[in-house]
This record gives C-alpha cells, sequence and structure tokens, in this order.
C-alpha cells in the first residue's frame, strides 16, 4: 500500500510538472500589440490624454525595407 501510495505522489509531481511547463511556454508567446486607431484614442482618452488624432492618423504601418533606405541614400548622395 505504501508503495502505492509513493507511485501515485510520483505521478502526480510528473504531472504538476507538465502542466507548469506548459503554464511557462505560454507567457513565453508575444501578445500582438497591432491596434486599431479607434482603439487606441480611445484607451488614451479613458486614461486622461488628449491625443491628436490626425497626427496619430499619419502613422500609418509603412514597413521600409534595407533596399529601401540604400535607394534613399543614393539618391540624396547624387
Amino acid at each position: 500500500m505504501d508503495d502505492l501510495r509513493k507511485q501515485c505522489l510520483k505521478v502526480k509531481g510528473k504531472i504538476n510538472i507538465i502542466k507548469q511547463r506548459s503554464i511557462l511556454k505560454e507567457k513565453r508567446r508575444a501578445n500582438s500589440k497591432i491596434r486599431k486607431l479607434d482603439e487606441f484614442t480611445e484607451k488614451l482618452k479613458e486614461k486622461g490624454f488628449s491625443p491628436n488624432e490626425e497626427s496619430l492618423a499619419t502613422r500609418v504601418k509603412n514597413p521600409r525595407r534595407i533596399a529601401d533606405l540604400e535607394d534613399a541614400q543614393d539618391r540624396k548622395a547624387k
């Protein structure tokens, strides 16, 4: 009976380790920070800030590639 109890505790310990690993793995994942402009301005207003919506609207996601930056430098140098 004592051996059975020890084995059950051992298995429960292993299960707990697996659960903790999955919790830690979940916390490592990156959360998306992409927000819509309306949501962003509403949250700022709730916090007490007065955002300039026109200037925020111009900050559209515009990825700049290395090739684009190099081309711009070449044009500037000419």
